[in-house]
């Protein structure tokens, strides 16, 4: 997903502040939802791949530490920073602290129960030189089998990181581009860890982007 696509869907999707999103912008939603949810599936195809690559190829130190400094923006921690940031320099918008809560971490528990449904290993654990794509995926409905998943699909970083984007974007959307490149950093970090495969990123962008817009259209402009 390129960086123009999504700002401008995220632009449509705010909309004017205190109005009901119409069908068009759902029908542009839906359909990047749409688009995400097909790339997820065809990726899988190319998820060894890369992930071979990126074993084989080790990026410099330096790029390591940057895009592990980036992943605090799709981190529960580093999502509760920012929240609070944004109440001690915005006073006026404490009340919908909670809100934006729901939307960001919202979205990463949402993922988190998603696994529930398929349990998957993660890149690093495998090995890759061996493996085949239908392997990685040791079970189906684990909960079924009194496991609790919390391995490789969806991504729960990049659910987290785009549920806070929608909701910092309707609120500022002066920074939603700055927001938008935040989520992308994260997901890349996410495979270039080799703690997520592509299909597992692209899912939980998904994820994040459906929950931020159900939360910022039912509480965020209603109240802002």
């Amino acid at each position: 997903m390129s960086e123009s696509v999504a700002r401008e869907v995220l632009a449509s999707a705010s909309g004017p502040r205190g109005s009901s999103p119409g069908k068009k912008i759902w029908q542009q939603r839906l359909a990047l939802l749409a688009a995400l949810v097909a790339g997820a599936m065809l990726a899988f195809q190319w998820d060894l791949p890369v992930a071979r690559w990126l074993h084989a190829h080790r990026a410099p130190g330096i790029v390591r530490e940057f895009f592990e400094a980036a992943e605090y923006y799709g981190h529960a921690v580093g999502t509760l920073l920012i929240i609070v940031t944004v109440g001690v320099l915005d006073p006026a918008k404490k009340r919908l602290l909670p809100w934006l809560l729901a939307a960001s971490l919202g979205a990463g528990l949402t993922a988190d129960v998603a696994k529930q449904l398929i349990e998957r290993q993660r890149p690093r654990e495998l090995d890759l030189a061996n493996v085949e794509i239908t392997t990685t995926i040791t079970s189906v409905l684990p909960f079924l089998e009194g496991k609790v998943a919390s391995h490789s699909f969806p991504s729960g970083h990049t659910a987290t990181a785009f549920g806070l984007t929608v909701a910092l974007s309707t609120l500022y959307r002066r920074g939603e581009t700055w927001f938008v490149i935040l989520a992308c950093l994260v997901g890349v970090q996410r495979v270039q860890s080799l703690s997520h495969f592509p299909s597992d990123v692209l899912a939980g962008a998904a994820i994040g982007l459906l929950v931020g817009w159900l939360i910022a259209d039912s509480k965020l402009k209603v109240a802002y």
